[in-house]
C-alpha cells in the first residue's frame, strides 16, 4: 500500500489497472498505523478487496514487487477473517455509544469462544495468535 500511495502517478496507474479488471475504487486504500493495530486489519481488509487488481498491477508495474503470492493472499483471507471479530469489537467499545455491561459480556464471551475455537485451527499462524491471545 504504501508503494501505491507513494505516487500520483502509482494511483493512477491503479485506478487503469481498476478498470482493466472491472473494478472502481470505492473505498480508499489504507495503510497501517504502527499505535492502531485494527489500522493493520483496515490495510489488510482494503488490500484483499482490491486483490484482482494488485495482481494486475504487479503483472504490469515491474516496481511493484510486494504483491502477494496466492498462499499469501490465502493467508490474508484466513487472517481478515480471524481479526474481523475484533475489529467489530473494538469498533463498538471505541464507539460514541457506550456499550452497556450485558452487551460487553456478550461480546467478550464471543471473543473467547473465537479464540478457543481457532487454537484448533490447521494454520499454525492462526492457532499459535489464538493460543497467545487466549493466555494473555
Amino acid at each position: 500500500m504504501k508503494y501505491l500511495k507513494g505516487s500520483e502517478s502509482r494511483m493512477c496507474r491503479f485506478d487503469e489497472c481498476a478498470k482493466i479488471v472491472g473494478m472502481k475504487r470505492t473505498k480508499g486504500l489504507r495503510l497501517d498505523v504502527c499505535t492502531r493495530w485494527n489500522a493493520t486489519y483496515d490495510m489488510i481488509d482494503s488490500a484483499k478487496r482490491y486483490r484482482s487488481v494488485l495482481n494486475r498491477l504487479a503483472e504490469e508495474d515491474a516496481n511493484f514487487k510486494h504483491c502477494p503470492s496466492r498462499d499469501e493472499w490465502n493467508r490474508v483471507e484466513r487472517i481478515t477473517r480471524f481479526l474481523k471479530p475484533f475489529n467489530d469489537i473494538t469498533t463498538l467499545f471505541s464507539g460514541t455509544d457506550y456499550p452497556t455491561t450485558n452487551l460487553y459480556f456478550q461480546e467478550v464471551s464471543q471473543i473467547e469462544l473465537l479464540l478457543l475455537g481457532e487454537m484448533e485451527s490447521q494454520d499454525s499462524f492462526i492457532s499459535n495468535t489464538a493460543e497467545q491471545s487466549h493466555c494473555s
